[in-house]
């Protein structure tokens, strides 16, 4: 199982280095880190670490992190030697050390998990973790403020696993609070985890009923389908522009499937084709204006 996160995601993590003794690194588990330079200006480093667990169960997790992330510390006191360093969430902490060479390193960590997030989350009805889900909603970047987002909005009491899926994709406490506020709240997790994965947000749905009425109160399953379609505000707009303000969501993603766009039915205009409905626009497109 093999997950990437985005930086946007881990900016509430901390990532501080300390020169006091490690916890021991011996553990009924291994974790293991590698480093390269980040991607971006070079001002990243780009962290890599490989769990292995009881019963031959196996984690890795891959993020870039901003140099800034090293708290109190010089980003260029990571390029060379040895490095002790610790990666803090509300979920547990990660205390690793080894050696760098350029950016380059490898080493090992010692993870402990938080208990007072673990009775957190008992407390709210979702479950007491265990060790491995705690590594998980750790590397994650899992917190209190999500949790809290959730029960605001009104959304199902989440799952263990819905959490740490959540935080993977960056659906943030931020991001549930926009949905709620452009009308979705209670949106259950697996719905926010795929708005995350195909670019549905807040300014998406208001840009989509901005023009059109029968865009504000669409399913949440009507959003995504457009989002994959690549139905867009602006190509709602300019629709609702040429006299189309009133498709729904099926007759846009089908007009979208076989290239029935905005010019293409100013092309229809000027050749006499008015006023068509979307199924007539969606015959033309495929057969040509002799179809008529």
């Amino acid at each position: 199982m093999f997950k990437t996160l985005a930086s946007s995601a881990l900016t509430a993590a901390a990532l501080v280095t300390s020169a006091c003794a490690l916890p021991a690194i011996a553990s009924a588990q291994s974790v293991n880190w590698t480093s390269e330079q980040g991607s971006r200006n070079g001002n990243r480093v780009h962290l890599t670490t490989n769990g292995n667990w009881p019963g031959r169960s196996h984690s890795n997790w891959s993020f870039d992190e901003r140099s800034q992330g090293l708290a109190g510390v010089n980003f260029q006191a990571f390029a060379s030697g040895p490095v002790l360093f610790a990666l803090l969430r509300d979920a547990g902490r990660l205390d690793c050390q080894g050696r760098v060479s350029s950016i380059r390193g490898a080493g090992n960590c010692a993870f402990t998990a938080d208990a007072a997030f673990a009775d957190y989350l008992a407390s709210r009805g979702i479950a007491r973790p265990d060790r491995r889900t705690s590594f998980d909603l750790t590397m994650s970047g899992a917190n209190r403020a999500l949790v809290e987002a959730l029960a605001a909005s009104g959304s199902p009491t989440p799952t263990l696993n819905d959490l740490t899926a959540l935080s993977i994709h960056g659906a943030s406490a931020g991001f549930v609070r926009s949905l709620a506020a452009a009308g979705y709240p209670s949106t259950p997790a697996s719905k926010l985890v795929a708005f995350r994965i195909h670019g549905v947000d807040a300014a998406y749905i208001r840009g989509l009923g901005e023009h059109n009425p029968r865009l504000r109160a669409l399913r949440a399953d009507e959003l995504i389908a457009m989002r994959i379609h690549g139905v867009t505000p602006a190509q709602v707009r300019e629709l609702a522009r040429l006299g189309y303000g009133d498709l729904g969501s099926s007759d846009l993603v089908a007009m979208n499937i076989h290239g029935v766009t905005p010019a293409f039915i100013t092309g229809l205009t000027r050749l006499g084709y008015r006023d068509l409905p979307a199924s007539k626009l969606i015959t033309l497109k495929m057969f040509g204006p002799m179809s008529r």
